[in-house]
């Protein structure tokens, strides 16, 4: 863009008034004011029909610049969030979205193409016929005028008057060139625009705020079902960093998760407690050992340490329901159930902010919404969705100690198991059994009193 303004934009802008003027001035004593008449009223008509032409222009150029910054921040997204993203086994619901957001991409630039062809063919119609006018308009000083009846070179002043008009038809054409040019830099300034009027807001203002889907199973293919009570059956495992196979993070884990018994898993930083979960997810190997699970992949939902809300302009229904694809239909109770929920987790004002459940909104969720807004959205993912058991990731440190109670006795209310990570003391009234990492590749595992 600042290319196309130092050489094409500029120059014309400064200059062609100067050098119209000067050629204008020669016209008129040659070809008389019908002369400068026609090239003007050329230029006239010529500019009309560029403006016509060349609105759509900047109009088409402005989504192409939105649409392309759209899907290239969508796939950054889903490259810095691919974890979370596995965790969720959102492959299909990514995948889904992303190929929506190409085909936006795709459809804004064919309709810039289908504008860009008029605007070109006038464009290259008005630069043509320009140069066939200036030799038309000798008509009226040899014929009209009579100035050279009586030259004996008049091959010459034909030719050099034939340079003058010329020279000024350019002139002209030259302007409109640039109005085309300039049409499609508007998109660009368009998008700049609307930064530096979000960017004025925000200091006027001085508010800052922080900031589905059936999914493929293929990544827990490596966890083994089996038949009996218990929800999972660990059986001598031992896993490793999965750059450095020497490395240790828990050696000989024998544990049996059984229905209806929360586990609590704790330990220092770099414990491994956030890794165990990845060996559960079957996102990373284990060095020996073995994983039972007595539970289908979609009666499991993993809610990582590092939330994820995906990109794209979603509804709040959409987040909700992720990492489900939503249908177009909703039943009243349907609705009403994610109404009651929202209200329960205090977030009855986000129906508000989005308009609905089911209008999309234009900013994006995890930079707009507060850290405990997240954590208790993606709650209310749980709430609505009901899994048989939910593996949380320090899922509350960023909540009050009131509400962190309120959502486990959601969760008890509703029938769904958990396994928490965490550091809070207040975690262990809502938990039966203890997996405490020493951070040396040990570990203890202990009963919980409930009832203290």
């Amino acid at each position: 863009m600042c290319n196309q303004l130092a050489t094409t934009v500029l120059p014309a802008g400064l200059i062609g008034p100067f050098v119209v003027v000067y050629y204008t001035v020669k016209t008129w004593k040659t070809a008389g004011p019908f002369g400068v008449g026609v090239i003007y009223l050329y230029f006239i008509i010529g500019t009309i029909m560029n403006k016509f032409l060349v609105s759509p222009l900047s109009k088409w150029s402005a989504r192409v610049e939105l649409n392309e910054g759209n899907f290239r921040y969508k796939q950054v997204t889903i490259r810095d969030n691919s974890e979370a993203i596995a965790f969720y086994r959102a492959e299909e619901f990514e995948d889904t979205m992303s190929k929506k957001t190409l085909y936006q991409l795709l459809n804004c630039q064919l309709r810039l193409m289908f504008w860009r062809f008029p605007s070109a063919f006038w464009m290259q119609f008005f630069d043509y016929y320009g140069g066939l006018l200036s030799y038309a308009i000798q008509y009226i000083p040899i014929f009209l005028m009579h100035s050279y009846d009586d030259s004996t070179d008049l091959v010459t002043i034909i030719a050099n008057n034939a340079f003058v008009y010329i020279y000024l038809v350019n002139s002209f054409t030259r302007m409109t060139d640039v109005a085309s040019t300039a049409g499609e830099m508007s998109g660009i300034l368009q998008r700049v625009a609307d930064f530096a009027r979000c960017i004025e807001n925000i200091h006027k203002s001085k508010e800052y705020e922080n900031s589905a889907f059936s999914a493929r199973n293929s990544l827990e293919s490596r966890v083994e079902p089996f038949e009996d009570q218990a929800v999972y059956e660990i059986e001598n495992v031992t896993y490793t960093l999965p750059t450095d196979f020497n490395y240790i993070l828990l050696e000989g884990l024998n544990l049996r998760v059984v229905k209806g018994k929360n586990l609590l898993i704790t330990g220092p930083s770099g414990a491994g407690k956030s890794s165990f979960l990845r060996i559960l997810a079957g996102l990373w190997d284990l060095k020996h050992g073995v994983i039972k699970r007595n539970l289908e992949a979609n009666e499991v939902i993993y809610i990582p340490q590092q939330i994820y809300f995906p990109t794209g302009n979603l509804t709040l229904r959409q987040q909700i329901c992720f990492p489900n694809l939503t249908s177009e239909s909703f039943s009243p109770e349907e609705t009403s159930q994610i109404e009651d929920i929202l209200k329960i987790l205090k977030l009855s004002s986000l129906l508000v902010r989005c308009g609905g459940l089911d209008n999309p909104v234009g900013f994006e969720w995890q930079e707009t919404l507060t850290p405990g807004e997240l954590q208790r959205l993606t709650f209310a993912r749980v709430l609505y969705q009901k899994p048989k058991i939910v593996i949380l990731d320090e899922a509350t440190n960023s909540l009050p100690t009131d509400m962190e109670e309120c959502i486990y006795n959601l969760l008890k209310t509703n029938d769904i198991q958990h396994i928490s990570v965490g550091h809070r003391s207040s975690l262990r009234q809502f938990h039966h059994l203890e997996l405490k990492l020493d951070g040396k590749t040990g570990y203890e595992l202990k009963e919980i009193d409930v009832s203290l």
